[in-house]
């Protein structure tokens, strides 16, 4: 082989193997992002979940609050209708 062709397939030896390095080197980078995206969705879930169960808990909380308060002024009201007929 003379110099020059050498030389050629040295170069596109050389870029061949970037072309390998760099293609490799997005793959892992994708393989990343893929792993911080799953465990982003994650926490973002979590954080979702937490917070739906704090405000379902708040609103049980009030409204067994308020069919109480219901329930007992109804139960006040009867007795008092009851105590006005005697």
């Amino acid at each position: 082989m003379s110099l020059i062709s050498s030389t050629h397939y040295s170069e596109r030896f050389q870029l061949k193997r970037l072309r390998n390095q760099l293609e490799e080197q997005i793959n892992r980078q994708k393989a990343e992002l893929a792993q911080v995206r799953s465990e982003l969705e994650d926490k973002i879930k979590a954080s979702v979940q937490a917070q739906i169960k704090a405000r379902l808990q708040e609103v049980i909380k009030q409204t067994v609050a308020k069919t109480i308060e219901e329930r007992v002024q109804i139960e006040v009201s009867r007795r008092n209708s009851l105590l006005s007929r005697s």
